[in-house]
């Protein structure tokens, strides 16, 4: 059976947190290690074997003008997909579904990591799933929601638990998926959330839900501090990132992007 080719990225969210960075600029565009972060991921996703990029925007689709042309120099087509309300986490995608044909991938664009975004897909054929969420364990789960396994497939999803409360279950959505189309056919079009209504569901009416448990560095973005930090894990080489390799790094090790003003 074909690899998925075409991934969904989510990249509709308001940055809120990230103020006053997103006053001007939306969140996954803001510049990270000399690109725009969705540049980076879209190379990311190039090197794994996709060539098709589904990104879903609010409704303004202006800020993201000059990303299909930047992905068509790394083999992608990107296609900016507009939503005129917001739709949450899984109404997008619902709303994209008649775009794809076949397994495909949805990501969160502010997620930075460096696990494979393709590396669930062996255990998504392996299982039969309706779905596959790439998984990764943290040492405390209380500031997460913990997706509960049986074995590899998930049976219960506890947000936020005490710790204590539910030994050897350290797994938490790292916000990757490999799905199938009709696992989201069957909910009604508008808002959704796949944290809250798809895979509860999906899991509750017996679908597959196979949770794949990852090993790499993961963070989100979403805030200043978490944005700097990411910054940190590129350029110390803690985490690899391709847009870095645009601008190589001097004999001290430093980093100066050409078109930047040293005062």
């Amino acid at each position: 059976m074909a690899e998925p080719r075409v991934a969904m990225v989510l990249a509709g969210g308001a940055g809120t947190r990230l103020l006053p960075l997103t006053a001007s600029i939306p969140k996954p565009m803001l510049p990270f290690c000399g690109a725009p972060f969705l540049d980076g991921l879209v190379r990311v996703l190039a090197g794994s074997g996709i060539d098709r990029v589904l990104l879903l925007v609010g409704r303004d689709e202006a800020p993201f003008a000059a990303l299909p042309g930047r992905s068509a120099l790394h083999g992608v087509t990107l296609e900016v997909v507009p939503e005129e309300e917001p739709l949450g986490t899984a109404g997008g995608v619902r709303a994209a579904l008649e775009r794809v044909d076949g397994t495909f991938l949805v990501l969160n664009g502010d997620v930075l990591t460096d696990i494979d975004p393709v590396g669930g897909v062996d255990a998504h054929r392996r299982t039969g799933a309706s779905a596959t969420l790439t998984l990764i364990e943290v040492e405390d789960t209380s500031t997460f929601g913990v997706c509960v396994r049986d074995g590899s497939r998930i049976v219960d999803f506890v947000e936020k638990p005490v710790p204590g409360s539910l030994p050897d279950q350290r797994a938490v959505n790292a916000g990757t998926y490999v799905l199938e189309p009709e696992a989201l056919a069957s909910f009604p079009p508008g808002p959704l959330s796949f944290e809250l209504d798809v895979f509860p569901t999906l899991v509750a009416r017996g679908d597959h839900v196979e949770g794949w448990v990852a090993s790499g560095t993961w963070t989100d973005l979403g805030t200043c501090s978490r944005f700097l930090d990411g910054h940190r894990l590129a350029l110390e080489g803690r985490l690899a990132w391709p847009t870095l390799d645009d601008v190589p790094a001097d004999a001290r090790g430093v980093r100066i992007d050409p078109t930047a003003q040293l005062d």
